[in-house]
């Protein structure tokens, strides 16, 4: 993928996939727009599922096939550094959920709840986003190929407005 993207799938289509990109280019006032889209009910499991995706291509975009516990223990206290992470998650469960995004297996993650993993998720994208400063395309990219993952195994995240 690197910094220029490669061909881009086009702009996401979710609420979550949009409201992402949103968060990380700074369009606050289009994030403002697309929360208030928002549906209340239901479950948030494809919502969830948009934001875990697309942090572990960041993830593995970031930090490529191999890493270091040094290096996700670096990556895991920058966020903690540059953030007040809402739900308070501590620097030993953002350094599992992001091992885990990773793909390790022997994670344990039963004591965090699915909220709080979002929570990392989501800042664990922008954080890798921000130190390898893609561009709206590369972002865009991103963030629709975890969406077709996710559609792919048979959730229905809520869509953006034009995409009903």
């Amino acid at each position: 993928m690197g910094k220029g993207g490669s061909g881009a799938a086009g702009r996401p289509r979710t609420l979550t996939g949009r409201w992402l990109v949103a968060v990380v280019l700074r369009r606050y006032d289009l994030r403002d727009r697309l929360v208030a889209e928002f549906q209340l009910s239901g479950s948030r499991n494809a919502e969830l599922a948009v934001l875990e995706e697309a942090a572990r291509l960041a993830l593995h975009e970031h930090f490529g096939d191999s890493y270091d516990v040094p290096s996700v223990n670096a990556f895991a206290a920058a966020i903690q550094d540059s953030w007040s992470v809402p739900s308070g998650i501590g620097l030993m469960e953002l350094e599992a959920v992001v091992r885990a995004a990773l793909g390790e297996t022997d994670v344990d993650l039963t004591g965090i709840a699915a909220p709080v993993r979002g929570d990392a998720h989501f800042f664990s994208v922008l954080l890798a986003a921000r130190l390898n400063r893609w561009d709206p395309r590369t972002l865009n990219d991103l963030v629709s190929r975890a969406e077709a993952a996710v559609f792919g195994r048979g959730l229905k995240p809520q869509l953006a407005q034009s995409h009903r």
